[in-house]
């Protein structure tokens, strides 16, 4: 009976289905270093740990996922001023928590060598920073389908022992990994390296055939779209140069047959189909995690509370200190509305400008008793006789002193106390590459003179880009993200 309807599906042309492809997903971080998220003064702010969980919760609906953090996750390796240690123990709490919440494993903690199954699959799990080998078999021997190694080392040393290890599938670089490295294949292993503080992370994604892992390295689709804009970018290349070389009667025709070749195997290559990878393989990839990912709406919300608690947290131990008084025969911080008694239409002016928004801006995200923001949207701030965290009086925003320095003896002898000229160092302290990355003093200038305030300089520095519009434009590139 069975063999006859058998044969009466194979005359109606079925066949047997031959067994789909299974995916499974390793998302791998390092190196966050109690950073929950970045600063959104950057065009481009990367990292957010609610935009990684959601990277993670879209790998679990595809099939198995794992989050694995290869060590550095709590805390920075720099000293941390005693008045921050609170903000610093609160994220490493909240960093710990959201981690364990996805299931993540936690170099830092992984003292012996697991075995975690997932959906049925064994994943052999260790950390590494000595000789490996016997670790390796003996999770091999619990039926580890795939080794994934933490190893708290630097790339090079990832490497050695890549090639003295047999066994292991994956090794994610824990130490010292920058703004990343792109994925390597060496022998049956394949090294990936996420960058700092969550702004770019590894994923690999695995494509079973037939039940069976490999960790062959297959290029993405993001790395085929960088392969073909090199090529387009020296096929334009080769073809000024061939332009130029044939308005030029001296020019060797051997030579330029040599370009002309050179610019068909590029145009070749770029016109070929990409062949479709089969069998068991593996995608890596190092992802930016921008703005424009989507943020798992539950971290995101635990984000805000921790908002909340620093800053009160902060607060509180900052209304214990006072704020140390100036030197004795040195002017001391007045704030703007002394500026204005005689300055009124500079004042005027400066409210049309974004420094007069500067702490605003930190109000809308809860930020504003931040340690790691304040510095840069208040006037004084940590000097003698400004202001500090919670004793911000009269000094919000970035004010006339911060470019001018404080103001009490100007205010008292306007004549003979002159204030002094700001030069592009001072903007620097704040403008950084990390927190400004558009800055360039002369159009940012261009944003702050004007009437009543250096308006000649204005006018003699031209015509020319603001900072408002080199902002907006990297904006604009990165997706229209604004604070």
């Amino acid at each position: 009976m069975c063999r006859l309807v058998l044969a009466l599906l194979l005359v109606a042309g079925c066949r047997p289905k031959a067994s789909p492809e299974r995916i499974v997903t390793l998302l791998a971080t390092a190196e966050i270093h109690g950073t929950p998220e970045p600063c959104g003064c950057q065009s481009d702010p990367l990292g957010d740990v609610a935009r990684i969980g959601g990277l993670f919760q879209q790998a679990q609906r595809r099939g198995p996922a794992l989050l694995v953090d290869a060590g550095g996750l709590r805390r920075t390796n720099q000293p941390i001023p005693e008045a921050a240690e609170a903000q610093a123990q609160l994220k490493a709490h909240f960093l710990e928590r959201t981690f364990r919440d996805l299931g993540a494993v936690l170099g830092d903690d992984l003292v012996q060598p697991e075995v975690r199954t997932i959906d049925g699959l064994k994943i052999g799990l260790l950390r590494l920073g000595a000789a490996p080998a016997p670790v390796v078999a003996g999770l091999r021997s619990q039926g580890a389908d795939l080794i994934v190694a933490l190893a708290q080392v630097d790339r090079a040393t990832a490497r050695q022992i890549a090639r003295s290890t047999p066994g292991i599938s994956i090794l994610v670089v824990g130490k010292e990994v920058g703004e990343g490295g792109a994925p390597e294949q060496l022998g049956e292993t394949l090294i990936v390296q996420p960058a700092e503080e969550g702004q770019r992370i590894v994923r690999i994604v695995l494509h079973m055939a037939n039940g069976t892992l490999s960790t062959r390295l297959v290029a993405s689709e993001t790395d085929r779209a960088r392969e073909r804009a090199r090529t387009q970018q020296k096929i334009a290349v080769l073809d000024n140069e061939i332009a130029q070389l044939e308005k030029d009667p001296t020019a060797e025709p051997a030579f330029v047959a040599t370009k002309r070749r050179q610019r068909a195997e590029l145009a070749a290559a770029l016109a070929a189909p990409t062949p479709t990878p089969s069998g068991s393989y593996a995608i890596a990839e190092l992802m930016p995690i921008r703005h424009t990912l989507p943020r798992d709406p539950q971290i995101a919300a635990a984000m805000k509370v921790l908002d909340a608690a620093v800053g009160e947290a902060n607060r509180t131990a900052g209304e214990k200190m006072a704020v140390p008084a100036a030197a004795p025969g040195a002017a001391h911080y007045v704030g703007l509305e002394q500026c204005e008694l005689c300055h009124d239409e500079a004042v005027n002016f400066w409210k049309t400008t974004v420094h007069a928004r500067a702490w605003n801006e930190l109000v809308q995200v809860n930020k504003q008793w931040s340690f790691d923001c304040i510095g840069c949207h208040i006037t004084g701030y940590g000097q003698r006789g400004g202001s500090a965290m919670a004793h911000v009086d009269g000094l919000t925003d970035v004010q006339c002193e911060v470019c001018h320095g404080p103001g009490s003896q100007h205010v008292e002898r306007p004549q003979k106390m002159r204030l002094k000229m700001p030069s592009d160092n001072d903007c620097k302290s704040c403008h950084t590459k990390d927190h400004s990355d558009t800055f360039q003093y002369a159009p940012y200038l261009r944003d702050v003179l004007g009437p009543g305030h250096g308006e000649k300089r204005r006018t003699a520095l031209g015509e020319g880009p603001t900072g408002h519009e080199l902002r907006h434009a990297a904006q604009q590139k990165a997706g229209g993200h604004s604070l």
